[in-house]
C-alpha cells in the first residue's frame, strides 16, 4: 500500500516548517513526495529518509536558530534545538526513531498499522495515526501529559500476561506474518536499488577518469543492466514469496478462528453450543430455596413440575435486548426464537422425565431451582435436536414434503380404519367410517374421502356371493377360503395392498361394506348369522364365531405378512439366548431404536440394552405416547434412575451416563395428493409450557401441541396421548391413531436426512405394517424391528453377515 494523501500532506507541512533545509532541497523533497504512488509505504519512507539525510548534509551550512515558544516544530529537530540523526517515522506517532534510518521491520510494522510502543497499541488499530496540530501524532508539548503517558505505559507493561484465545493468537500470528512479508519485500527492494546504484556509480566514475575504453564501458553498462534485471527478478521472487507467506498466514488465522467458533461436539455451528458452554440462558432463578409442597396439598413432585413450567416461561419471555446476546453465539441462526425454542424443548424433556417418576421418590429430596437449572444444562447437550443447519436457518424444523397417488390415498385411509378397529375405537364398516362426523375420517378432505367411497362402490361386496359359496372341507378349509376370496377379487383393478390384505386375513373383506354385529354383546343365536358365518368364514381361524369384532383377527397376519403383502424382504429370526441381535455387522455406526410396544417377555427392551451398537432412541413422539409407561428400557427407565441420583447427590456428572439418545424437537412433514394436503403433521412446542388455568394447580395439557390437517378443523389440534376408552370424538380418535403412528413417522422421516440409522421397534402388528407401507410408498429406507410375539425377533433394514 502506497503512502496516503493525508500522510503526504503531513510530510509537506513538516518540510515547510523545517529550517535546516534550503529551499532547493525542500523543492527536491516535495517533488519526491509527488512520486509516492510509485512505491509501497515502507520503501517510500526509506528512500525519503535517505534523501533527507543527503540533502541535510549538503545544506549543513544552512543553520537555523531555535525559536522560543515553539516546541519541536521541525520534523528533524530534537529537544536541544539541533537536528537529530534520526528519521521521520509516521508509524511512531511522529517521534524520532531511536534507530536512525527506518528499519525494514519498523517499516513493516508501520505498514501493518501495528505499533510496538505499548500493549494497547499492538491490537485493534490499523493504518497511520493522525497527527496533532504541531505535526506529531499523539506527542503533546505538555510535560504533564508526557508523564501521564509514560505512567500508563509502565502500568501496561507491568500487567500480568492474559492468556490469548485461539482467535486472538491467530490474529496476532497473521499480523506478524504480514509484517515479516513486508520486511522481506522492503529488504529485497533496498538490495536491488543499492546494487543498481553501485553499478551505475562505478560506470560513471570510470568514464570520468578516462580509464575505461568505450567498448569496456558498454560492457560494464550491459553488465550493470543485467545485474539490475537480476535484482528486479529477485525482488519479484521476494514479493511473491512474501505474498504467499501472508496468504498462508491469513488462511491459518481464518482456520483457527473457525475452529475456535466451532463447538467441540459438533461439526456445525448449532444451538448445542449455547447449552454446552455452561452459561446458557441466564434468565432463570438460581435460588437456593428448597422446592416444597404447599399447604393446599400440592405434592413435591407437582411443585417441581410447576417450577419447571415457570422457568420455561422465563426463557420464552426474555427481553429482546437479552436475546440479541444469544444471537452473537449463533450468528448463522436467523431467528432468535429457534434458540429459545431449543431451550424450551429441553425443559419439556426434563418435565416429562420427572412426570414419569413415582412421586414418593421426591419426598426426601432437597431440590432447588438451581438444581433444575444445572440438570437442564446437562440435558441441553444430550438433546440432539438442533436448528440453523440448513438453508434459511430452519434445520430440523424444515417441513418435509412427500406425495401419494390416488390409489395410495385410498389404501392409507383403509389402513387408518383398520388401525382403529385394532384399537377398538372404530366399530363400523370402512364405507360408513368415511362419512362419520364423529370419527377421525373428518380430518381428510372431501376429495380424498370421495376417492375412497368410489373404491368401495367398485370393490366386490361379499354379500352378493352368499348363495354361491362352496362347502369347505375340514382338512383344507383355510386354503379353500383363500382361493374363494382370490377368485372374488380377481377383476379388481389396482389397490393391490387392500386385495392382498383381504385374501391373507380372510376376515377383513367382510367388514369393508358393512359391519357384522356388535362386539359389546355376547354371542347369541340371534347375532350368529353374520355375513362371514353364513358364508362359512369363522371370525377366528378356528372357525368358531365367538366374537363379531374385527379386532384381534388380522394384526398378527399383517405383522408377519409384510414380505408377502408388500414384497419387502424380511430377515429370519435374529435372536440369541443372550438377549442380543444375532449376526449384526458390528461396524462403527450406532443404531438408534425407538421402541413403541412389546410382548410380555420384554424381548425388545432387553435386546436393545444388550446389543452393543443399539441405543434407545427417544423422540418427541415417544414422550406423548401413553404406552411409554409400560416399557422397561425403551422410554429411559435407567435414565430416570440416573436423574434421581443426580438430584440426591447434587452431582450432575451422573447425567453423563444417560443411556438413551434424545431428539426432542418439532416434527413437520406433509403428504400431498392432487395439489392438496392429504396428511399434514405439525408437532411443536407450546411457548412458555403447558397452560395453567389456576395458580398452583397442575395443567391438563403438556408442553407439546399436535395439529393434523388444521385447515379441515377449527384449530386442527388433536388430543395427545389418548387411550382407547377416552377415544370418543374426532380429536381424541385422531390422537389415539397418532400416538403410535407419529412414532414410526418421525423415525422414517428422519431417515431421509440424518446419518445414524433410526429403527422403529414394536410388537403392534398394525403399526409395524403401516410403518412398512409408509416407507415403501414414499421411497424411504425401511428400518423396522418386530417382536413376533412368539419369543423371537424379525427385522428389515439391518445389515446382517448372512
Amino acid at each position: 500500500m502506497s503512502l496516503s494523501n493525508q500522510e503526504a500532506n503531513q510530510l509537506r507541512v513538516q518540510l515547510n516548517r523545517n529550517r535546516t533545509l534550503s529551499p532547493t532541497s525542500k523543492t527536491s523533497l516535495n517533488n519526491f513526495i509527488n512520486k509516492k504512488n510509485a512505491f509501497d509505504r515502507a520503501t517510500f519512507m526509506q528512500q525519503f529518509n535517505a534523501k533527507l539525510r543527503n540533502l541535510r548534509g549538503r545544506d549543513a551550512s544552512f543553520k537555523r536558530k531555535r525559536v522560543r515558544g515553539n516546541n519541536l516544530n521541525s520534523a528533524m529537530e530534537n529537544n536541544t534545538g539541533s537536528v537529530s540523526n534520526g528519521s521521520v517515522n509516521l508509524g511512531k506517532r511522529g517521534r524520532n526513531s531511536p534507530r536512525g534510518v527506518l528499519s525494514a521491520a519498523s517499516a513493516a510494522s508501520a505498514a501493518s498499522g501495528v505499533s510496538s510502543t505499548s500493549n494497547e497499541e499492538s491490537t485493534g488499530n490499523s493504518g497511520p495515526r493522525p497527527m496533532s496540530s504541531n505535526g506529531y501524532g499523539g506527542f503533546s508539548s505538555n510535560n504533564e501529559n508526557n508523564r501521564e503517558r509514560n505512567a500508563k505505559r509502565r502500568k501496561n507493561n507491568s500487567r500480568s500476561q492474559i492468556p490469548l484465545t485461539v482467535a486472538q493468537a491467530a490474529s496476532r500470528a497473521a499480523n506478524a506474518a504480514n509484517a515479516k512479508a513486508a520486511a522481506n519485500k522492503a529488504a529485497a527492494n533496498k538490495a536491488a536499488a543499492n546494487k543498481a546504484a553501485a553499478n551505475k556509480a562505478a560506470a560513471n566514475k570510470a568514464v570520468a577518469r578516462n580509464r575505461v575504453p568505450l567498448v569496456n564501458l558498454k560492457a560494464k553498462r550491459k553488465a550493470a543492466a543485467a545485474a539490475a534485471q537480476a535484482a528486479n527478478a529477485a525482488t519479484a521472487r521476494a514479493n511473491a514469496n512474501a505474498k504467499a507467506a501472508a496468504n498462508k498466514a491469513r488462511a491459518n488465522a481464518n482456520a483457527a478462528r473457525a475452529k475456535a467458533a466451532t463447538p467441540v461436539n459438533s461439526v456445525r455451528n448449532s444451538v448445542t453450543n449455547i447449552g454446552n458452554g455452561g452459561g446458557s440462558i441466564e434468565n432463570n432463578a438460581s435460588s437456593p430455596v428448597i422446592i416444597a409442597a404447599n399447604r393446599n396439598g400440592k405434592t413435591k413432585k407437582n411443585a417441581i413440575l410447576l417450577e419447571i413450567i415457570k422457568m420455561s416461561r422465563r426463557t420464552i419471555n426474555m427481553a429482546k435486548n437479552n436475546r440479541n446476546g444469544f444471537l452473537k453465539l449463533m450468528p448463522t441462526v436467523n431467528n432468535v426464537n429457534s434458540i429459545l425454542e431449543y431451550h424450551t424443548y429441553t425443559w419439556a424433556l426434563l418435565y416429562d422425565i420427572i412426570s414419569t417418576i413415582d412421586g414418593t421418590k421426591f419426598t426426601a429430596l432437597q431440590i432447588t431451582p438451581k438444581t433444575l437449572k444445572d440438570i437442564h444444562k446437562k440435558l441441553m447437550v444430550k438433546n440432539t435436536y438442533t436448528t440453523g443447519r440448513s438453508t434459511g436457518g430452519m434445520g430440523n424444523r424444515q417441513e418435509r414434503v412427500f406425495n401419494f397417488t390416488d390409489e395410495e390415498v385410498v389404501e392409507f385411509l383403509f389402513l387408518i380404519w383398520l388401525d382403529g378397529n385394532h384399537d377398538q375405537y372404530i366399530r363400523e364398516s370402512f364405507k360408513d367410517w368415511l362419512d362419520d362426523t364423529n370419527s377421525n375420517a373428518v380430518y381428510f378432505t372431501n376429495r380424498h374421502r370421495e376417492l375412497a367411497k368410489k373404491f368401495v362402490n367398485e370393490f366386490p361386496d361379499p354379500r352378493k356371493y352368499i348363495n354361491n359359496v362352496p362347502k369347505f372341507s375340514k382338512a383344507n378349509a383355510n386354503k379353500e377360503r383363500e382361493e374363494f376370496i382370490t377368485q372374488a377379487l380377481r377383476n379388481v383393478k389396482g389397490y393391490e395392498t387392500i386385495c392382498k390384505i383381504c385374501i391373507e386375513t380372510k376376515s377383513v373383506w367382510f367388514f369393508v361394506h358393512s359391519y357384522n354385529g356388535d362386539p359389546e354383546r355376547k354371542h347369541t343365536q340371534k347375532n350368529k348369522l353374520q355375513t362371514s358365518v353364513k358364508m362359512g368364514f369363522g371370525t377366528f381361524s378356528s372357525g368358531t364365531p365367538s366374537k363379531t369384532s374385527l379386532a384381534n383377527n388380522f394384526e398378527t397376519i399383517l405383522k408377519m405378512g409384510i414380505e408377502k403383502i408388500l414384497d419387502i424382504k424380511q430377515s429370519d429370526y435374529i435372536y440369541t439366548g443372550t438377549w442380543e441381535i444375532n449376526k449384526l455387522k458390528q461396524g462403527n455406526m450406532i443404531h438408534e431404536v425407538s421402541l413403541d410396544q412389546e410382548s410380555g417377555d420384554k424381548i425388545l427392551s432387553k435386546t436393545i440394552t444388550n446389543t452393543p451398537k443399539f441405543r434407545p432412541y427417544i423422540t418427541t413422539a415417544s414422550l406423548i405416547d401413553p404406552g411409554k409407561h409400560m416399557l422397561v428400557s425403551g422410554a429411559g427407565s435407567t435414565d430416570r434412575l440416573l436423574l434421581l441420583n443426580a438430584m440426591k447427590k447434587q452431582n450432575m456428572n451422573f447425567l453423563d451416563n444417560l443411556q438413551c439418545h434424545y431428539h426432542i424437537g418439532p416434527v413437520k412433514f406433509v403428504i400431498r395428493n392432487g395439489g392438496l394436503n392429504f396428511l399434514k403433521v405439525d408437532l411443536s412446542i407450546r411457548k412458555g409450557g403447558p397452560p395453567i388455568k389456576r395458580e398452583g394447580s397442575m395443567p391438563t395439557l403438556d408442553f407439546f401441541q399436535l395439529k393434523i390437517n388444521e385447515t379441515n378443523q377449527q384449530s386442527g389440534e388433536i388430543i395427545q396421548g389418548g387411550i382407547k376408552k377416552n377415544a370418543t370424538n374426532p380429536p381424541s380418535k385422531m390422537g389415539k391413531f397418532m400416538g403410535d403412528a407419529l412414532q414410526y413417522m418421525t423415525v422414517s422421516v428422519q431417515n431421509t436426512y440424518r446419518k445414524k440409522p433410526r429403527f422403529f421397534a414394536s410388537g403392534d402388528g398394525s403399526a409395524c405394517f403401516m410403518n412398512a407401507y409408509f416407507c415403501h410408498k414414499l421411497n424411504i429406507p425401511l428400518r423396522l424391528i418386530i417382536d413376533t410375539g412368539v419369543g423371537n425377533i424379525r427385522s428389515t433394514g439391518l445389515q446382517n453377515n448372512t
